[in-house]
């Protein structure tokens, strides 16, 4: 910003910043934990634990024979 007097610069980004620490403040408390996740501001799990915890199949055959499983036709259940 050519001819912008410093001072008001370091006004617009300091209000830029308190701005956000604000709304980053109502976020994380009571129900709006619920919005802040969904903007990106979440914790990751392990992906081997994850993975774990579901039971995934370890390889492409053994998914396989899962899905083959699950996908036979057993007849009515009833």
């Amino acid at each position: 910003m050519p001819n912008t007097p410093i001072w008001l610069i370091d006004l617009l980004i300091s209000f830029r910043f308190v701005s956000f620490r604000f709304v980053y403040s109502l976020l994380k408390t009571g129900p709006n934990r619920t919005l802040l996740r969904a903007l990106g501001l979440r914790q990751f799990s392990d992906l081997t634990a994850e993975k774990a915890k579901r039971n995934y199949a370890d390889n492409v055959s053994e998914y396989n024979t899962v899905l083959t499983s699950l996908n036979t036709d057993e007849g009515p259940a009833f």
